[in-house]
């Protein structure tokens, strides 16, 4: 902290600027329009992204500066363990959303009826499971999306030595 005010760093660029607590994200008005400007949509799950996530994980490649737009929840999932296919770390993701959300599991779904005859407070809790759930399946959709579009992207080799390793893949 410096007598000036926090440390920061810009989300959108990158480079470190001093400003007062819980006050700005971007170190200009520059910075800021810039990245209202190329939307902020996460690549992975379509939400509204506000981190950057880099494709080839930076302790893998030291010089990686491919980046994507990413929610911070979606850059947390993929962090820095998964894969260096594209598709390998969309499939992480899109498995750790269905755990997370229980997606995997039946949902009840409750008519309108059904929430007039509860108290208030139920009512809102149920409601506010059903949002999440929605949601978090509009999410899911998205990635699966975004995975067959990658899913292609891999290429087996093609000598001998290394044809065990090639993998096809053949389904979600």
């Amino acid at each position: 902290m410096s007598e000036y005010g926090r440390y920061a760093v810009c989300r959108y660029c990158g480079s470190e600027f001093v400003t007062k607590p819980n006050s700005r994200v971007y170190c200009s008005s520059a910075c800021s329009v810039r990245a209202e400007r190329e939307g902020n949509e996460c690549f992975y799950c379509g939400e509204l992204g506000d981190t950057k996530d880099h494709v080839a994980p930076v302790s893998f490649d030291a010089n990686s500066k491919e980046t994507v737009v990413a929610c911070r929840e979606c850059n947390t999932f993929l962090s820095n363990k998964h894969g260096f296919h594209m598709y390998e770390r969309i499939m992480h993701l899109h498995d750790k959303l269905i755990k997370k959300y229980r997606l995997h599991k039946p949902f009840i779904e409750w008519s309108e009826d059904e929430l007039d005859e509860l108290g208030p407070g139920l009512r809102k809790g149920i409601a506010a499971a059903q949002t999440e759930r929605y949601v978090a399946e509009r999410r899911v959709s998205h990635v699966k999306i975004r995975a067959l579009q990658f899913k292609n992207e891999r290429v087996a080799p093609v000598d001998e030595e290394h044809e065990d390793d090639a993998v096809f893949i053949q389904g979600l």
